[in-house]
């Protein structure tokens, strides 16, 4: 019996049997076959549905201006759209607009939100409105159309035209990591919870003076939270050592992701990971 259960059997009968049991179990069997049956149906259904609503999600994002001026970017989502958004676009007097926000969970829940950020970034940064404003219409957006428990934490810069200059909003997402001269040197932790949570307007903006070729990474919690199978996380100071290594060797921004990588090993990524690097 035991060893027929194991081999895929759902059910047994003894000999001598009962007719009638026989006839009732062969019931019960083929009850369970046309509820598999359905269920595989249904699975194929909602695969075809999803992979519709995946295509219009990579669809309108592709429709986009994407500006990656000063701008290097790692993006590795665990499906086939994310959770994670990064937007980038300049206003007509030359001030830079970046946003990379990072939607609860992953997959195509989380990218349902993608489209209503994006959309609200780009017209608004074409029009010229200051980010403060942009923030404060998303968080709108987030609090009036998506359903509870659904919010994007985020960071916004606001670069001016000149470039010595940048104020920065960090809505509830991971510190950001500023370097000078190749070197880290301090960061920029989060004052306000993220948005789509309260309909307070944006009154965390942070502003400061700038050099040329300053750094500020940004990035949602799925590198630095990358788990080997001692379930040890990556974490910020294994992010900072690699950066000023990057930094000082010149080195691509893809050998971020290839040591998180090669940290992880063989245990699945459990999250979207982006990161950010904005050079001013």
């Amino acid at each position: 019996i035991v060893e027929g259960l194991k081999k895929g059997a759902n059910d047994y009968i003894a000999k001598p049997f009962n007719n009638d049991e026989l006839q009732v179990r062969i019931s019960v069997g083929k009850r369970v076959l046309e509820l598999q049956n359905e269920l595989h149906e249904s699975n194929n259904t909602l695969n075809r549905e999803r992979g519709i609503i995946e295509d219009i999600i990579l669809a309108m994002e592709a429709s986009a201006s994407f500006d990656s001026s000063f701008i290097r970017a790692i993006q590795a989502p665990v499906e086939k759209t994310s959770g994670d958004i990064l937007l980038a676009a300049s206003c007509p007097d030359g001030r830079q607009h970046v946003l990379l926000g990072d939607f609860t969970g992953h997959g195509i829940t989380a990218a349902l939100g993608g489209p209503i950020a994006s959309d609200t970034f780009y017209k608004m940064t074409s029009k010229g409105l200051p980010m403060t404003d942009i923030g404060n219409e998303i968080n709108r957006h987030m609090c009036t159309k998506m359903p509870t428990g659904l919010f994007l934490a985020a960071i916004l810069f606001e670069i001016n035209p000149q470039r010595n200059s940048v104020n920065i909003w960090n809505c509830g997402m991971e510190d950001i990591l500023f370097f000078r001269d190749n070197t880290f040197k301090d960061v920029i932790k989060s004052s306000r919870p993220a948005l789509g949570i309260f309909k307070d307007e944006l009154d965390n903006m942070c502003t400061l003076t700038i050099q040329a070729n300053d750094k500020f990474y940004a990035y949602s919690d799925g590198i630095i939270e990358t788990a080997n199978s001692n379930n040890e996380m990556f974490g910020v100071s294994r992010l900072i050592t690699i950066i000023n290594e990057m930094l000082v060797y010149d080195k691509n921004i893809n050998i971020i992701k290839h040591n998180a990588d090669a940290f992880r090993e063989t245990t699945a990524q459990l999250d979207d990971i982006t990161l950010l690097e904005l050079t001013c």
